[in-house]
């Protein structure tokens, strides 16, 4: 299972811990621009993470990968991309049509638009813990392998050390979606098997070219 180019299991877990708060506090900033619901409730991408990295954990000592964390990502973020052709933000938007949320919600009719809107907006938090649920298994499979004061001094400096990166790239106002690519990227390496590596390379390329291609935005402020 760590059989990738980050061979020490310590070394692994730093890496591990570190890309898992960088995505969070990535996720948190994207999501919330791009998708309205996010932008309302922004503590549901927070507690999606720490749905699957405690769901990871809790199924540490099944077969895990970092992998798993490309495929969600596939389908996430080109729905933020495209959440206004998509209609996903419709229902937040300040216009006469999305009334229905704030004044008329008891009326048979506009409690069903409501329901279909929160359904599709709970199966994206849903989207995001599966993007987490791998890492929980990495991370946790580690702490089981490893002495648990050592492995949790690594643990705990690779999440200080991606709070600290993230930071760095909101104060410098660094698009996310750049620095999404940039995770994934460096999430290569940490991947065991060629097959995997190439398809996860070409899943980081395919999403390269979508976030640049459509929907760009020149510049972010620190808190999005």
């Amino acid at each position: 299972v760590y059989e990738g180019c980050v061979n020490n299991k310590f070394s692994r877990l730093f890496f591990v811990s570190f890309l898992a708060l960088f995505l969070e506090l990535l996720l948190i900033r994207y999501l919330a621009v791009e998708i309205r619901f996010f932008m309302f409730f922004k503590n549901f991408v927070l507690m999606a993470a720490f749905l699957g990295l405690g769901l990871g954990i809790g199924n540490a000592r099944k077969s895990s990968s970092v992998f798993g964390i490309y495929p969600p990502l596939a389908v996430l973020v080109p729905i933020a991309v495209f959440a206004q052709e998509l209609n996903i933000n419709l229902g937040f938007l300040p216009t006469a049509d999305n009334s229905f949320i704030w004044y008329s919600w008891l009326n048979f009719d506009a409690g069903k638009e409501l329901l279909a809107v929160f359904t599709s907006c709970l199966g994206l938090t849903l989207l995001v813990a599966m993007v987490f649920f791998p890492l929980g298994q990495v991370i946790g499979r580690l702490l089981m392998e490893l002495p648990p004061a050592r492995s949790y001094a690594w643990d705990l400096c690779g999440s200080i050390a991606g709070v600290a990166a993230y930071s760095a790239t909101a104060f410098f106002g660094w698009s996310p979606k750049f620095c999404m690519i940039l995770a994934l990227i460096a999430a290569i390496p940490l991947i065991s098997g060629r097959r995997l590596k190439l398809a996860a390379a070409a899943i980081t390329f395919s999403l390269a070219v979508v976030v640049s291609c459509f929907n760009a935005v020149p510049s972010w402020s620190p808190s999005g």
